[in-house]
């Protein structure tokens, strides 16, 4: 999914963030503690305790918005959680 990567590597680049935060980042934006990995283990790792800056929200925002496929943004977002999160079931529907 190389416009998910586009959106990754926007977040790197505005943030000055490494991949793997850039990707915990954005997996925060949109994982709402639908998928299992979330219910199991998101406490224990400190995920579930990330909070957001406005900067990080608008960057993550615009990254979506400009480079992840999809015709509605429910649409972009479960093509994000399907990049994370290979494997997961999305209860977004």
């Amino acid at each position: 999914m190389k416009d998910v990567e586009k959106a990754i590597n926007f977040i790197i680049e505005q943030l000055k963030v490494s991949e793997r935060e850039a990707k915990r980042l954005l997996h925060r934006y949109i994982c709402k503690g639908l998928c299992d990995w979330y219910q199991s283990e998101s406490e224990v790792t400190g995920f579930a305790y990330i909070n957001l800056t406005e900067k990080q929200l608008k960057v993550i925002e615009e990254a979506i918005e400009k480079f992840v496929e999809g015709e509605t943004n429910k649409n972009k977002i479960k093509r994000v959680h399907q990049y994370l999160c290979p494997g997961e079931p999305c209860s977004m529907n």
